[in-house]
């Protein structure tokens, strides 16, 4: 499995869903690869079509986390990030995912806040989201807890793309 996140895999895997439309996993699988090549929003609308004949909350979560990271939300998507059981929505994914529907629907502060229950679920993107939501939002100290979140990134993770752009990001922020 670790081979599809390699874009060169994708193309055996192009014929799968016409041959076999419902394995979740398999489209779960397919999603991330196309991201990279600025082909997310398939590979959400392919989880949304699974999971239109499959009934799994995490699955469910999964898709709505997927749909906001690349911005292919839509409402029907919104109301079942509402409707999920309260202990998969409230834990740590659940709020994080909530954190970035938020920042998608133009709501820092109550990203922030979602973001700060989610106790870290995103990893290196997580701090990222939860960084540009501290700026947008009206807080005194939003500015300095973003840059404290950006330097966090570039440490914690060096080799990411976001760790680059987080330490330059982070460098700009700096009190003159």
């Amino acid at each position: 499995v670790a081979d599809l996140r390699r874009p060169a895999t994708l193309t055996p895997l192009a014929c799968l869903p016409a041959v076999h439309p419902t394995p979740l996993a398999l489209r779960r699988e397919r999603a991330p690869p196309l991201a990279p090549l600025r082909r997310g929003a398939e590979g959400v609308a392919d989880l949304r079509n699974v999971l239109a004949h499959v009934d799994s909350a995490p699955d469910q979560l999964d898709l709505v986390e997927r749909a906001a990271t690349e911005f292919a939300l839509t409402e029907a998507d919104i109301q079942a990030l509402d409707g999920l059981p309260a202990a998969l929505r409230d834990g740590p994914r659940g709020n994080f995912t909530r954190g970035l529907v938020a920042l998608r629907r133009g709501l820092p502060d109550e990203a922030v806040t979602r973001f700060e229950q989610a106790e870290d679920a995103g990893d290196a993107f997580g701090l990222l989201a939860h960084a540009l939501a501290l700026l947008q939002s009206p807080r005194p100290d939003g500015v300095e807890l973003a840059r404290t979140l950006l330097l966090r990134l570039a440490n914690d993770y060096p080799t990411s793309s976001a760790a680059r752009y987080a330490g330059s990001f982070a460098r700009q922020l700096e009190p003159r």
